[in-house]
């Protein structure tokens, strides 16, 4: 099993959308492009140029009435995709996909395709949620109420029918936003087969997430931290930090002070 045609979902907002043009940037930087799709999902287009293998799929009007779930539901209810990664517009990728952790990202890919595991959690084992060895280099998580990486929402690869089960149990919940769906889902097992890697090192990490954004503001704090000792946070993986990358960040903070005055 190999990246290639593997779709990259990337969800986004009419108020987030501008923060596309440095995913783009970042991602094209970092991944393998050449293999994977990113299909842009959102619902008014950003005036933005887009790089080769990048597009965006429209949802329609953006509607803050209804459940955050229900334009998710539709589209995907209509992709032929059945194992795809997801994301959202502000999880900028601040490290190379290492070779090793590419390999990893196949062989758990292997795993979905082969519907022996319904998503791959792509971030370190933050919280010791690694229950036991699954197979080759993942671990199965736990799976009760309050275990956060079963309901995460940072970069995973999915498995369609999980995502979709998830997205219309939160809907039936009341969730009306992201960490609603994190949180009201939390509350019980979600039962699915979520693989990870444990550990908290460089290594274990697939995708170097970075959120641009944090609890509806620009994550500012970054640049006196990385000014300081060239890092972005105390893990292994946001130490030494391409001044290319923060350049990235600076530009669309300048973006973000512009559209929230």
């Amino acid at each position: 099993m190999t990246l290639q045609g593997l779709k990259n979902y990337v969800i986004t907002s009419n108020r987030y959308n501008f923060l596309l043009e440095g995913y783009m940037s970042l991602f094209s930087k970092f991944w393998p492009t050449e293999e994977v799709e990113t299909v842009m999902v959102g619902f008014k287009s950003p005036p933005l140029t887009f790089l080769p293998n990048f597009t965006f799929s429209s949802m329609g009007e953006q509607d803050d009435g209804v459940s955050w779930c229900d334009p998710l539901i539709k589209f995907f209810e209509e992709v032929s995709d059945n194992v795809f990664l997801m994301c959202f517009e502000d999880h900028y990728p601040v490290k190379p996909l290492a070779p090793e952790a590419k390999l990893r990202l196949e062989e758990g890919l292997e795993f979905l395709h082969n519907n022996q595991a319904d998503k791959l959690y792509l971030m370190p084992d933050y919280f010791g949620k690694a229950k036991q060895h699954f197979k080759g280099k993942w671990h199965l998580s736990f799976d009760n109420g309050g275990e956060l990486v079963t309901t995460s929402l940072l970069p995973s690869v999915w498995r369609r029918e999980h995502l979709l089960k998830l997205l219309y149990k939160a809907k039936s919940l009341g969730a009306q936003t992201p960490h609603d769906f994190e949180l009201l889902l939390n509350r019980s097992s979600t039962e699915g087969r979520v693989l990870l890697t444990p550990g908290t090192t460089e290594e274990a990490c697939i995708y170097a997430n970075l959120d641009a954004v944090r609890s509806g503001t620009y994550n500012s704090g970054i640049f006196h931290r990385w000014k300081h000792n060239r890092s972005t946070g105390p893990q292994e993986w946001m130490q030494n930090v391409d001044e290319d990358v923060m350049k990235i960040f600076k530009s669309m903070e300048a973006g973000w002070v512009g559209r929230n005055v």
